[in-house]
């Protein structure tokens, strides 16, 4: 699971449009810039990919794909000026910007997934879906429901017994248990 390749890959690419867009924003705490919860999320991610693949071996560029999600995350739920475009324009090399949305379908696959997966796990605002009905959107993409128990962990680390925990802990479950083909 190693990379020769020195170029920015999909994740660098994440990353680096997740550190442009919470270059500003802090946890709920006020003093926690909130790229220390998306690097947290990444790494939970991360293990659980490796933990679950057969002997522990993905494919590098899956992975990194995969973390790409986890970088992104939160990204368009919390700066709802962007759109999907942004993202596939932000994920794909320099040379791609210009394609069309069915040139990018046919030549990058992984991009698109990308891309579904952070749609999937963004939720929508307030009073527009249920959270089940949320929970279940994210359970139906593999990768998001990847991230998600990923970024439930980190939200729980800090959460005392009750509450939101066991509404987490609760949804975490569902996403551990659903069956759904990647």
């Amino acid at each position: 699971m190693t990379n020769t390749d020195t170029r920015p890959d999909i994740f660098d690419r994440a990353l680096a449009f997740a550190e442009l867009h919470h270059a500003n924003d802090y946890r709920k705490d006020g003093k926690t810039p909130y790229m220390v919860h998306v690097h947290a999320v990444i790494e939970n991610t991360r293990n659980i990919v490796l933990a679950e693949s057969s002997a522990g071996s993905v494919p590098y560029q899956t992975l990194r794909a995969i973390m790409a999600v986890a970088a992104l995350h939160d990204v368009m739920e919390d700066h709802r000026e962007l759109t999907r475009r942004d993202l596939l324009t932000a994920l794909l090399d320099p040379d791609e910007a210009s394609l069309t949305d069915n040139q990018i379908a046919e030549e990058n696959a992984t991009v698109v997934n990308v891309v579904k997966s952070v749609l999937a796990i963004t939720k929508k605002p307030k009073g527009v879906e249920s959270y089940d009905a949320y929970v279940r959107r994210v359970a139906s993409y593999a990768w998001a429901r990847i991230v998600k128990r990923g970024d439930l962990e980190h939200n729980m680390s800090d959460l005392p017994p009750g509450s939101m925990r066991d509404k987490y802990e609760l949804t975490k479950w569902v996403l551990e248990t659903a069956e759904v083909t990647p």
